[in-house]
């Protein structure tokens, strides 16, 4: 299932669509600072230092934005972003610089399995044998009538009795039987399991909350948190695998496993940045994140199924309207910090596995296609289509600004 939990991250960088009021602009007139002789305050200071720096107008073309919603400017526009007199940026040019955001996606997900590793049970012989032992003493008078209804020869029929006599009545013969399990199949090993199928398919929804601020014209800071919810299949088919020593003749063992169905439900942290620049209505946005992601099994009852960091990445280039409608195109690309692991599979397995390791064949990037609505200064919409060979996917935002 690598890669397929956290696939909502595209929505942390749909704010810079939002913000890409900074390609337009308006000529900064008024700033002044206190001249009546007090002593200056630290921002007036920095404002007079910004002053004595500034660029020429010509250099930035911010211009303002004719919101069709007329909205008075906050007083948080006449802090944030940080260098607007330096940039010649008149205060409330850009959008409200504090975002509030509720974010949401879905998306389906279809993945090769690369490699299974899967670590046999310690007690895997104990529980073949002795599970073995309690069935047939419980039936045993059926399997003597089986033995003495079946083709055998007389001498096979008494052997099959006699170790039917043992098997059931001696801990010792059951003990040994394990033994011999354990050994045969390395319990407590991990290792490389042949699958015939290998397929996984994923229905994911997420929902959450994103908090995101200005800093500067060219650079947002940002924090989300998610909650995730996954409907997983994982078509195993047959299940190959190698005996740790040869047992009659044989070097792997078979088992059909067929579909194993999950319900994984948690939530997923990220904070980062998104840098941008823009020119006549043209942007470029690059979204760097990190974050963490937790996942739990449901109905198999196993709390930290994925336990994980991992890596966002979004490069974007799009155009603006005005700064009120904006589109756009790009890529994503999330790294997972190791392959995805299941732990404690003793519980769903009832001890036959302990875990397993996964590694997901996968298009190394997804696409996508956006688009945003700022009808005033303290709203903006988004939506954003995420697709690539083995993904489809949408990613919704609505953001109040402030």
């Amino acid at each position: 299932m690598k890669k397929t939990f956290l696939s909502f991250v595209a929505l942390s960088s749909l704010a810079f669509a939002q913000d890409s009021a900074l390609l337009t602009s308006q000529e900064l007139s008024g700033v002044t600072l206190a001249s009546d002789g007090h002593k200056q305050t630290l921002r007036e200071k920095m404002l007079q230092k910004e002053l004595e720096l500034q660029v020429p107008r010509e250099t930035v073309p911010v211009e303002a934005i004719n919101y069709p919603i007329k909205t008075p400017i906050p007083k948080t526009a006449e802090y944030l972003p940080m260098l607007q007199t330096l940039l010649h940026i008149e205060k409330g040019t850009l959008p409200n610089p504090i975002g509030v955001s509720i974010i949401g996606s879905f998306m389906e997900e279809n993945y090769n399995i690369k490699r299974f590793n899967g670590t046999m049970g310690a007690s895997i012989g104990n529980k073949i044998a002795f599970g073995l032992k309690d069935a047939i003493t419980k039936d045993k008078q059926k399997v003597m009538d089986a033995i003495n209804n079946s083709s055998l020869s007389a001498q096979q029929k008494f052997l099959a009795k006699t170790f039917v006599n043992l098997f059931t009545t001696s801990t010792a013969t059951a003990q040994g039987i394990a033994s011999l399990i354990n050994n045969t199949l390395g319990a407590g090993e991990q290792k490389e399991w042949q699958l015939s199928e290998g397929k996984v398919h994923t229905r994911t929804g997420a929902v959450g909350v994103k908090l995101d601020t200005w800093i500067f014209p060219f650079m947002q800071l940002f924090a989300t948190g998610t909650y995730l919810n996954m409907q997983q299949s994982t078509n195993v088919g047959n299940a190959t695998i190698p005996l740790k020593q040869s047992l009659l003749g044989l070097n792997s063992i078979t088992f059909p496993v067929g579909i194993l169905e999950n319900k994984l439900d948690g939530w997923a942290v990220m904070g980062g940045t998104t840098l941008a620049i823009g020119y006549k209505g043209f942007f470029l946005s690059c979204m760097i994140a990190g974050g963490y992601v937790k996942l739990d099994d449901l109905v198999n009852d196993v709390s930290g199924f994925v336990k994980k960091p991992f890596m966002y990445i979004a490069p974007r280039i799009g155009y603006s309207l005005g700064g009120i409608m904006t589109a756009h195109f790009g890529v994503q690309r999330v790294e997972l910090f190791g392959s995805t692991s299941g732990n404690d599979l003793s519980k769903i397995t009832g001890g036959l596995v302990d875990n397993f390791n996964i590694d997901i064949e996968k298009y190394p990037v997804n696409f996508l296609v956006g688009t945003n609505f700022t009808p005033m200064r303290d709203l903006g919409i988004s939506f954003e289509y995420v697709f690539s060979p083995d993904v489809r996917g949408l990613n919704a935002e609505i953001a109040y600004r402030f």
